[in-house]
């Protein structure tokens, strides 16, 4: 309906999220191409907030593909899209999607710089479930580094978020969570 509307805005939007269900389907072709029209549909009218979500989103599906540095070049576009317009949230959701993709690059330093950045953007706005999403990628970093006494401590707080602050973590976070408490019971 929304490309017979004539509507953009719309019509981008509902290729992004159909972009979105294909990916959570495991259709990555599929959700490249609908991701890569959206972008395109949203170029052409001018509507910068959804070419920056569905550059965020282009990069989570090469993320899932195993191409880190594909995933890295769209999660920067889609930062710096998102410095241009001012929103805070968002170029928080930036940083810490290019922290995922410099960890799967193997670049856990230049990773936890981000995840730090972000965090202080996502504290500073009172977004709590971007918090836990920070303190994930940062407790995975000190995992990963030998660090469990600090892995821990940093998915206790995640913890504390989700269960007294009310803060739903996004699936693939929540996954992300699991196994990063597996992971720490065993280091422990």
């Amino acid at each position: 309906k929304s490309r017979e509307s004539g509507d953009a805005r719309r019509q981008a939007i509902a290729l992004n999220a159909l972009g979105q269900v294909a990916s959570a389907r495991g259709d990555l072709s599929r959700a490249e191409e609908l991701l890569l029209e959206s972008v395109g549909v949203a170029r052409a009218a001018g509507l910068e907030p959804s070419v920056g979500q569905g550059l965020l989103r282009l990069g989570d599906v090469a993320r899932r593909r195993g191409a880190p540095g594909e995933a890295l070049a769209l999660y920067q576009e889609a930062f710096d899209t998102f410095c241009g317009l001012g929103q805070k949230v968002h170029v928080a959701c930036a940083l810490s999607s290019i922290g995922s993709a410099l960890v799967d690059s193997g670049r856990a330093g230049d990773a936890r710089e981000k995840y730090t950045e972000s965090l202080e953007i996502f504290h500073d706005i009172g977004y709590g479930a971007g918090t836990a999403r920070a303190l994930i990628g940062i407790a995975g970093i000190a995992l990963t580094r030998g660090d469990a006494e600090r892995g821990a401590k940093l998915l206790g707080a995640v913890h504390e978020l989700v269960d007294r602050g009310g803060h739903r973590l996004q699936p693939d976070d929540g996954e992300a969570f699991t196994a990063l408490q597996g992971s720490a019971r065993k280091k422990l």
